[in-house]
């Protein structure tokens, strides 16, 4: 099957017709990525996802409930929870969690976010923290950790930390756990 070093490797003048064999190596490298694409939906994980948490001023952590459950291979997660947590046939196994995440500061004032994924065994994966976020600051990005091996009954969670803030703050759009 064609790699995409295949295609990198061979050259067409400017200009030049795309002839049958090129069209059959690029036929072949987009069979090679739809191939890539299936495997990796059919890997084992979740995908969770969140209609928002509210919270008020002080830096009172919240862990995020994840209502909706868009994809979920092997019951990491059981309806409206706050966690993931691993079956025991993914004992030693490796993984990856990502997090993405949409936050508007509607406190009126300038305040501080920190975003962390937690393990229950392992502690803090990964945090993203912004020191000053402006009144009405909009803030859109996400969090991954790097790749970890995961144990049974290990939980994650997402957990939001804010500054002097007011009414709704913030979405966690997603949370995704996906065995290596």
């Amino acid at each position: 099957m064609a790699t995409w070093e295949d295609i990198a490797s061979t050259e067409t003048a400017p200009g030049a017709l795309v002839t049958s064999s090129l069209m059959t190596r690029i036929d072949g490298n987009l069979e090679y990525l739809k191939e890539k694409l299936e495997a990796l939906s059919a890997a084992s994980g979740c995908w969770l996802a969140s209609t928002g948490e509210s919270w008020g001023s002080g830096s009172v952590p919240v862990t995020i409930t994840w209502q909706t459950e868009n994809r979920d291979t092997d019951g990491f997660h059981s309806a409206s929870s706050q966690y993931i947590i691993i079956p025991a046939s993914f004992d030693g196994r490796s993984a990856k969690l990502r997090c993405n995440f949409d936050v508007t500061n509607t406190g009126g004032i300038s305040s501080t976010l920190q975003v962390t994924i937690v393990s229950s065994t392992q502690g803090t994966l990964v945090t993203y923290h912004e020191t000053s976020l402006a009144a009405s600051a909009k803030i859109i990005d996400f969090i991954e950790t790097p790749v970890i091996t995961i144990s049974t009954a290990e939980q994650f969670s997402v957990v939001v930390t804010g500054g002097a803030l007011n009414g709704t703050f913030g979405t966690a759009n997603f949370f995704e756990l996906q065995v290596i």
